[in-house]
């Protein structure tokens, strides 16, 4: 690109951003490497670093290889010049992750759902005491988080509304809205449904670029799917696209109650109860998805029929998601959908449906996709914060 005459304070701001941005997804570069690839004068980068290097948003970090003449001097994006805290409220604890710009974590912690969720205002300030302990613990302020980002368990609309929040936090609609959030944090807030945030992180660990329709199934405590067109996240009406486990079946109850991880245990004890057989499920202290899989992968007969039937619903539902949407890759996630047992039987299933199945994966980052979807969205918007100070 070549450069032009214009309003200097104009082309000087856009020949930063574009270096800033160059920097951002290079490990280190010289100034003779981006006058390179920018197509800039050495002349017009060494100015623009310099003023980068002024405002702390890149650092110098030594010289590179040597070459025919001196050294260069090797510039890298300043990950730590602002902060991310990304908070997962999850069925039974709240994840709490500060991070730099580059998704590298410093500090996390944790915080039981159990003793906060009937009251918002005890829930929001445990939150908010759990994110200052992390910042005092990493010796940095408020002024320096770029952005909060919140993973939440309900509907989000455009304008951070929340509406269907999964039963466990159900009153705190009001507490969890995005403007509700922003007054009580000294940071720009962002708040999104938890299940589109994973969708979001999975896209970008495993898109081939060539996927036109893209679907994550969460199948944990609760029911959803994140939905991907043309690299873009499907939001719908109010934010609900996706809400699979709202779904009325013929008998009137809701996918939910089909396929929750509570639905698929409390189909394990009645297989079990209903069962003469010996079983692996009846010897275990407590029933839980890691025995039941377990069980099941050892030829259990009382675990392998309660998972058949499970699956036999779970077909059922992507049957018809891919019915509609027809979708080339589905990923599964949640403390039920990544087990490897859960997706080669849905494989399975689903081919004797379906003429042309989708591809049926596991969710690549596992039980931190939600928590990384907050933070990399987060991350975006403080770039663009960042690019439009400048």
């Amino acid at each position: 690109m070549k450069e032009s005459n214009g309003n200097p304070q104009l082309i000087r701001s856009i020949n930063e951003r574009r270096i800033l941005e160059l920097t951002s997804t290079h490990t280190s570069l010289s100034r003779a490497e981006i006058s390179r690839l920018t197509g800039l004068s050495k002349p017009t980068v060494s100015a623009a670093v310099k003023n980068l290097l002024e405002l702390g948003l890149v650092e110098e970090i030594g010289q590179g290889e040597a070459g025919p003449g001196r050294k260069p001097t090797l510039v890298q994006f300043s990950a730590s010049y602002r902060h991310i805290l990304g908070i997962q409220l999850g069925a039974d604890r709240i994840r709490v992750v500060l991070t730099d710009l580059q998704a590298q974590p410093l500090v996390s912690g944790e915080l039981s759902m159990r003793h906060n969720a009937d009251n918002p205002e005890e829930l929001l300030q445990a939150i908010r005491s759990q994110a200052e302990h992390l910042l005092a613990e990493a010796g940095i302020d408020w002024e320096h988080v770029g952005y909060a980002a919140f993973a939440i368990p309900g509907v989000v609309s455009a304008t951070g509304d929340v509406t269907m929040l999964a039963p466990h936090l159900q009153g705190c609609e009001s507490g969890l809205s995005q403007a509700s959030l922003a007054a009580r944090f000294p940071c720009p807030v962002l708040t999104d449904n938890d299940v589109n945030l994973a969708a979001l992180a999975e896209f970008a660990a495993n898109n081939q670029g060539s996927e036109e329709v893209f679907a994550f199934l969460f199948l944990d405590s609760g029911v959803g799917a994140g939905i991907m067109i043309g690299g873009r996240l499907l939001r719908g009406l109010g934010g609900a696209a996706g809400e699979l486990g709202d779904m009325r079946l013929a008998d009137g109850s809701r996918l939910e109650e089909k396929l929750s991880e509570q639905a698929l245990l409390d189909r394990a004890r009645a297989t079990l109860a209903s069962s003469s057989e010996p079983s692996l499920l009846g010897q275990a202290d407590s029933l839980s998805l890691t025995t039941l899989f377990d069980a099941a992968r050892a030829g259990d007969g009382t675990a392998c029929q309660a998972l058949d039937g499970y699956v036999e619903e779970l077909t059922a539902a992507v049957h018809n998601l891919t019915a509609l949407l027809a979708p080339e890759r589905i990923v599964l996630g949640g403390r039920v959908g990544e087990d490897p047992l859960l997706l080669h039987a849905l494989g399975a299933m689903l081919f004797n449906l379906r003429s042309a199945p989708p591809q049926m994966v596991s969710a690549t980052l596992g039980s931190e996709s939600v928590l990384t979807g907050a933070v990399q969205t987060a991350i975006a918007a403080t770039m663009t914060q960042i690019q439009e100070s400048l």
